[in-house]
């Protein structure tokens, strides 16, 4: 039987939000006008941070469970 592959596009949640943000900011609609541009990017860069957590966490199960057979 052939395997199917699944492809994801689009944006996530988070990339929508961000990109209402920052279009909200551009048009200085309040309140998000007079919030720092910080956190107008905020949904940007929470998401990249979560990914990163989750590759950190992954290659620390991966060393615990080398090293535990060692």
């Amino acid at each position: 039987m052939a395997e199917k592959t699944v492809v994801k596009k689009g944006l996530g949640c988070l990339g929508v939000v961000g990109i209402v943000f920052v279009v909200l900011k551009l048009l200085a609609v309040e309140p998000v006008a007079s919030w720092s541009w910080v956190w107008v990017l905020c949904p940007f860069w929470i998401g990249l941070a979560l990914n990163a957590v989750l590759v950190l966490t992954a290659f620390i199960m991966v060393w615990l469970v080398y090293h535990r057979n060692r």
